[in-house]
């Protein structure tokens, strides 16, 4: 697939055969190599096809004579081939026919509402290509230093939130330690910090269940003699077919179990287990959908789970993927 260009789709196919590949124990060396050489040849491909819109863009712009439209999109060019000559020259350009037609304050002004406006539609990384560029221009404008911590700050946090609701916590904790340099005291600082210190002990707590031997829970005491008899044979054959690979029959043995007697002997650990490995079996028939749903049973069992909770997220992203491509393809 990536042999005909179609880069996006040939990413979320290596996605998906290193998931399957991790999940099954198997060397990902190969797969992971391959799978970021493809992601550096679709961002490379991004990265050149923005260029190029920008570039054009502000040449449009030099044409009709918004000359700080011009600089804007130059600048954006910039980030995606930094030294581009071309982009280079048609930004000195805009620079010289900005001195020579927009007065400083003027520049100013209109620069930092530019900033302001990209940042109320959520245009962050733009609003501080826009900010950066008034910052060559006026570096020393008290207004301009504020519209350009405003943009930084915007940036960091759209990061760190990100980052954070990935999972990546280093990657947030990052974001927020440059973030709480230049704002120590902002709201945002003080409650992403507590986020991640409260994640970080919620893991700890999970590795240190997830290490102690499971607990014989012999709940269903109430039972009757004949019901408890039945509930352990049932519990029993779960474990059987469990044993055998026989996922779907050991949820339907188990949740008679979880039915009948709430908590018997740890069923419910069981069932996540269960509800885990079908949802796999289930992912590699690429039954996507169904995956997601049987996830989402262990979900509920195992709501702290970041595990099953990101086979949810990844698949979900997946399925949406593949409905963009189906709509693209229309």
């Amino acid at each position: 697939t990536a042999a005909t260009g179609d880069l996006a789709q040939a990413t979320v196919l290596f996605e998906r055969a290193l998931f399957i590949a991790a999940g099954a124990g198997l060397d990902t060396l190969d797969i992971s190599r391959r799978a970021a050489e493809t992601r550096r040849n679709l961002e490379q491909e991004k990265s050149a096809r923005a260029y190029a819109e920008n570039m054009s863009e502000a040449g449009r712009r030099f044409e009709e004579g918004d000359y700080l439209g011009a600089r804007y999109f130059a600048n954006l060019a910039l980030t995606h081939r930094p030294g581009a000559d071309d982009a280079g020259s048609l930004l000195e350009r805009a620079d010289r026919a900005v001195e020579e037609s927009v007065s400083r304050e003027q520049e100013i002004e209109q620069g930092i509402m530019l900033a302001d406006s990209l940042m109320s539609y959520g245009d962050i990384e733009e609003a501080l290509v826009a900010a950066r560029s008034l910052d060559r221009v006026a570096p020393d404008d008290a207004r301009v230093r504020i519209a350009l911590k405003k943009a930084e700050f915007a940036s960091w946090q759209e990061t760190g939130e990100d980052a954070f609701a990935r999972g990546d916590f280093r990657t947030a904790r990052t974001a927020l330690d440059s973030a709480a340099v230049r704002f120590p005291d902002h709201p945002w600082c003080d409650g992403l910090r507590r986020r991640l210190v409260a994640e970080t002990g919620r893991r700890q707590t999970a590795v240190t269940t997830a290490a102690a031997p499971r607990a014989a829970d012999t709940r269903g005491e109430n039972l009757s003699p004949e019901m408890r008899k039945e509930v352990s044979a049932t519990y029993k054959r779960g474990q059987e077919l469990f044993e055998q690979g026989r996922l779907s029959e050991a949820v339907g043995e188990w949740e008679r179990v979880e039915t009948l007697a709430p908590g018997y002997m740890s069923v419910r650990e069981y069932l996540v287990d269960a509800y885990k490995f079908l949802g796999v079996e289930l992912y590699t028939q690429n039954r996507l959908n169904d995956a997601v749903d049987v996830w989402k049973k262990a979900s509920r069992l195992a709501p702290d789970s970041t595990e099953i909770a990101n086979y949810i997220k990844r698949t979900e992203h997946e399925i949406s993927k593949l409905q963009e491509m189906s709509y693209g393809g229309r």
